[in-house]
């Protein structure tokens, strides 16, 4: 849903730990035990987190038909 993806803020955090920016696909996830074992400090965490958020990308999974005149097609 579009506009349900649109206006969440949410992140994953599964059990491997690492991020997943969005709820509807694991493509973009990020590696938060890694740097923790390393030792990372709280401003590098917060760089990973903030890397993260900004590979988020729009769910547009509802494909919505458009006619030629650029209005949706009756009936959809």
């Amino acid at each position: 849903n579009p506009d349900f993806c649109a206006r969440c803020a949410r992140v994953m955090i599964p059990s491997d730990g690492r991020f997943n920016p969005g709820r509807l696909g694991a493509e973009n996830t990020v590696d938060l035990p890694g740097p923790m074992r390393s030792g990372a400090n709280d401003e590098e965490l917060e760089q990973i987190y903030l890397r993260a958020v900004s590979l988020r990308k729009p769910y547009f999974g509802w494909v919505i038909p458009v006619a030629e005149e650029g209005g949706v097609v009756a009936g959809r």
